[in-house]
């Protein structure tokens, strides 16, 4: 018990604090962003005749199935590179594969692996873990909430407009 009480006394509560909370809010934000608006890229591939709904779909919900599967090896690699070292790289492999995935869309081999293996694959998860390991007293106990709900409820709705509009003015062009 003294060595939990501890460990609180020494999470920073404001400061600092807020600064990850931005930034696992800004990860969280694309990932699930993306993953919530799927559906809008989905359309827009099978509109331009890359493969059919349910294969799509599959592809959509790669990423989100891999992030659950691999939650106990990215906890591990969260705690063997630390926090900050496995958030780094899984923005890193976040960005990859969103820069990747649009390299991809006339091929559907290469979406499975960018938008759904990568993607997926990022130890995103694990740096959420170990950078807010949860305790009942101050900003620490609200930080999931908040950056999980702004994330979620911005980070889909916004992505999910930009994304059709910017399809509605630009259509993905026939390569």
């Amino acid at each position: 018990m003294a060595a939990s009480r501890l460990a609180d006394s020494s999470v920073p509560d404001g400061g600092y604090g807020w600064v990850v909370v931005l930034g696992c809010a800004v990860m969280t934000w694309w990932f699930v962003g993306t993953s919530y608006s799927w559906g809008v890229i989905q359309s827009a591939l099978v509109e331009r005749g890359l493969s059919s709904p349910s294969t799509l779909s599959f592809v959509g919900s790669l990423s989100a199935a891999l992030i659950s599967a691999l939650a106990i090896v990215n906890s591990r690699v969260a705690r063997l590179l630390g926090a900050r070292k496995t958030g780094m790289l899984g923005i890193a492999l976040l960005g990859l594969a969103e820069v990747l995935s649009s390299f991809s869309v006339t091929n559907l081999a290469g979406l499975f692996i960018t938008s759904g293996v990568l993607l997926g694959g990022s130890p995103i998860a694990g740096y959420l873990l170990e950078a807010y390991g949860g305790t009942e007293n101050g900003l620490q106990a609200y930080r999931p909430a908040m950056f999980y709900a702004g994330s979620m409820a911005l980070g889909a709705a916004v992505l999910v407009a930009l994304m059709r509009f910017r399809l509605s003015r630009h259509p993905l062009a026939k390569f």
